[in-house]
C-alpha cells in the first residue's frame, strides 16, 4: 500500500512518501504533482517511510525534477534510506539531486538558493533530458 501527504512550508511543497512507491501509483502521483507545481517550484520528496522503489518511482521522482528546473525550480529528497537509497546509488540519479539527512537542511537549502538565485548545474539538463 502506498501513502502521501503534501505540506505546504515557505512556499516549498514537502511530499511524504510511505510505502511502495510503484508503477501503480506513478499516474495519480504526475497527477497531483502537476497540481501542486503550479503554486510552487519547489518542492523537498521524504523518502522516511518508503520501503520499496522500481523503476516508475524513480522515474517520477525524475520527472519532477525535469518539470521544476523547466521552470527554475528545483527538487530535494531527505531521509533516503535503505533500498531506495540504493536505488538511487545505483542508477546515480543521486548525482543530480541533493540529499538531506533532515528537513531543516532540506529547507534552508532552497532558502539559500532562492536569496542567492543560484541556478542549478546546468549540466544537470543534459542528464534528464
Amino acid at each position: 500500500m502506498f501513502n502521501v501527504n503534501y505540506e505546504n512550508k515557505n512556499n516549498i511543497v514537502i511530499v511524504r512518501l510511505s510505502g511502495e512507491l510503484m508503477v501503480e501509483s506513478v499516474e495519480n502521483l504526475k497527477n497531483e504533482f502537476n497540481q501542486y507545481k503550479e503554486n510552487s517550484k519547489y518542492f523537498i520528496f521524504d523518502f522516511k517511510n518508503v520501503t520499496m522503489i522500481d523503476s516508475s518511482g524513480l522515474g517520477y521522482i525524475v520527472y519532477c525534477l525535469k518539470k521544476l528546473r523547466e521552470k527554475n525550480g528545483d527538487a530535494k529528497i531527505q531521509h533516503l534510506v535503505d533500498q531506495a537509497k540504493l536505488i538511487f546509488e545505483i542508477t546515480r540519479v543521486s548525482s543530480i539531486l541533493d540529499i538531506y539527512s533532515n528537513e531543516e537542511q532540506a529547507i534552508q537549502s532552497i532558502e539559500n538558493m532562492e536569496n542567492s538565485n543560484e541556478s542549478h548545474d546546468s549540466n544537470t539538463d543534459e542528464i534528464i533530458s
